[in-house]
């Protein structure tokens, strides 16, 4: 058997994990917490046949195993993040040998949970992503100005293409300024924020933002507030919105907690 570690609290505040709460990665095993000074982790007793290092290898390769454990370590984060002001999650699948190995680490690595207490108490994350329309844009800006499709004469052509490229410069700069308009609106309401690579697309959308916000949760009708104006600002006009959270704050938390490598 292993020791699974969920998140970690202060333990003055620490709720018993009644039967009310989530199962866990491990139906059968209780949760319970493990303490070093005002620090409490919250841990769950896991079989190694399962997350023991190579099982664990295999296991992540099963999509159906891996989504329902991610999900029942997250709804365990989450449960804790809703009873107690201040929680560091702790990233899926950090395994210790002993529960003495999981206070050692809280040992060692102490300071920089207690500062990250305090940077993350009150505090929710967020995940706002912009997704544009640029062929839509454009066409948008070209039916606005009357740029002609129809063949012309040489000189005409030359000019309509001379128009649709200075359109397609400036539906650039219009997204570009929008995009950082909301992220820093965003920002003005946030404690911290983290900017993430764009990748991936919807159909003819690219990604043009893909950013965390560490936010009060007392601002949370200010920060929706916040979103829904620009949604209704971009409604129409091949800018959107999506948003996801609130969240526990797991993009701003410090430490680095290694899995310990357990053997069977």
């Amino acid at each position: 058997m292993a020791c699974y570690l969920y998140a970690l609290c202060y333990k003055d505040t620490a709720p018993a994990p009644f039967s009310s709460w989530p199962r866990g990665v491990s139906p059968g095993g209780e949760l319970s917490y493990v303490c070093f000074g005002p620090i409490a982790g919250l841990v769950q007793e896991v079989n190694l046949s399962e997350f023991g290092t190579e099982a664990l290898a295999q296991n992540i390769q099963r999509i159906e195993w891996l989504e329902e454990k991610v999900r029942a370590h997250d709804e365990v984060v989450r449960h804790l993040f809703s009873e107690v002001d201040a929680v560091v999650p702790v990233r899926f699948c950090t395994i210790f040998r002993t529960e003495e190995r999981v206070k050692e680490l809280l040992r060692k690595q102490a300071e920089m949970i207690l500062a990250d207490f305090n940077r993350l108490r009150a505090a929710a994350e967020w995940g706002v992503k912009v997704y544009v329309n640029e062929k839509q844009s454009l066409q948008a800006a070209e039916h606005a100005c009357e740029v002609s499709q129809e063949a012309g004469s040489g000189i005409q052509y030359l000019r309509r293409k001379q128009q649709q490229e200075k359109l397609a410069r400036q539906v650039k700069e219009w997204i570009r300024g929008e995009v950082n308009d909301c992220h820093q609106s965003l920002v003005k309401l946030s404690r911290e924020y983290r900017v993430n690579p764009c990748e991936g697309s919807k159909l003819d959308e690219r990604m043009a933002l893909n950013s965390v916000y560490l936010v009060d949760r007392t601002r949370k009708g200010e920060w929706l507030a916040e979103l829904e104006r620009f949604s209704g600002r971009w409604s129409g006009r091949s800018l959107r919105l999506e948003v996801s959270g609130p969240w526990p704050p797991y993009s701003f938390v410090t430490p680095a907690m290694e899995r310990d490598e357990p053997d069977e």
